[in-house]
């Protein structure tokens, strides 16, 4: 090969890789732009205000998985590597920002479902615990018209199953002003009321333990 080919080969190859950046970009935007445009559809009423100017375009990240999985364990140095492999989305509170493994199919699921992050209250994991809020998450994803179940993003079944069963009894605005507003007073009050004195806080408990039967048990039976 003479010089003169090997300059086009890489010229042709330039090109291709300008013209892969800028489809990626492309898909990029119209996942962020729709994930943002659901959310505000669905959950504007709830959101407070002077979050609605949040670009989820301007917050997202997509990777390869090698590079999402090496700056997932340098942030996470104590994630086993069965964990990290488990890990296809995950929002940084450091810098405010989503990460996302572009190599699973279901990145417009997963955009929603970290978009969501950025719209919940600061308050939320205090009043929630990090497992009934994964679970509220990926409730009101699933509650987005366009989303389906698949393969890849089999991720916080049975969070979401206990919402589902909390929803059932309390109904959603409770979630969402827990959630959007960080204000779980309804949703203890419901709770209680029906199952108990202290049926929040015993759930919300177990939720963090990782015992969704015995959170089923009470949202079943009571206590």
């Amino acid at each position: 090969m003479n010089r003169i080919e090997l300059d086009e080969l890489k010229e042709t190859a330039g090109i291709k890789e300008a013209e892969q950046q800028s489809e990626e970009k492309e898909i990029k935007r119209i996942l962020c732009e729709d994930a943002n445009k659901e959310i505000l559809r669905q959950y504007g009423d709830s959101i407070p205000v002077e979050r609605h100017n949040i670009k989820l375009s301007e917050r997202a990240e997509y990777q390869n998985k090698d590079d999402f999985e090496e700056e997932y364990f340098e942030k996470n140095p104590d994630a086993s590597k069965e964990d990290i492999e488990q890990v296809i989305g995950y929002k940084d509170p450091k810098n405010e920002k989503i990460y996302i493994n572009k190599e699973v199919r279901d990145q417009y699921e997963i955009t929603v479902h970290e978009g969501l992050h950025m719209y919940e209250d600061k308050k939320a994991r205090l009043v929630l615990g990090d497992r009934l809020c994964e679970g509220i998450t990926q409730y009101f994803t699933k509650e987005i018209d366009k989303i389906e179940f698949k393969d890849d993003a089999k991720c916080y079944i049975e969070e979401k199953r206990v919402v589902d069963m909390i929803a059932a009894r309390v109904g959603d605005k409770p979630l969402r002003e827990a959630y959007f507003k960080g204000d779980a007073s309804s949703l203890r009050r419901g709770l209680d009321w029906q199952l108990g004195d202290g049926a929040f806080d015993e759930i919300r408990k177990n939720m963090d333990r990782g015992d969704h039967s015995r959170v089923r048990d009470i949202l079943k039976y009571g206590l």
